[in-house]
């Protein structure tokens, strides 16, 4: 089994594809490295090694900063979904609107027409 560090490098090489692909927008993709990455770092640290502290310190704050941009770039995504949705909708507002110009309002209303038969 690979050692404490080497298992860190991997979990930050998985969270740098993370971040790549939160940048595309590719969310399904980077919810399966945001995974990989939350287990090898979850069994790195269940491991007891005696590696070098300062090594596994450095490792572990890069992977904390790391992290860090991870979650800036979905709360940017997060955003941006919002405002489109939004956007969506006052456009669907606007389409509305323009709905009784197109079908047109009846000019004659007879109230004393049965429109039940």
């Amino acid at each position: 089994m690979a050692n404490v560090a080497e298992m860190l490098d991997e979990a930050i090489r998985l969270g740098q594809n993370e971040l790549g692909c939160l940048e595309k927008g590719d969310v399904d993709r980077a919810e399966q490295f945001a995974g990989d990455r939350a287990e090898l770092t979850e069994n790195a640290m269940a491991q007891s090694a005696s590696d070098d502290l300062d090594v596994l310190f450095e490792k572990l704050s890069q992977l904390k900063n790391l992290h860090g941009r991870i979650t800036g770039e979905a709360e940017r995504l997060r955003e941006r979904l919002k405002a489109d949705m939004q956007r969506i909708r006052r456009e669907g507002k606007r389409h509305k609107g323009y709905g009784g110009a197109v079908r047109g309002v009846s000019m004659v209303r007879n109230r004393f027409l049965n429109k039940t038969g």
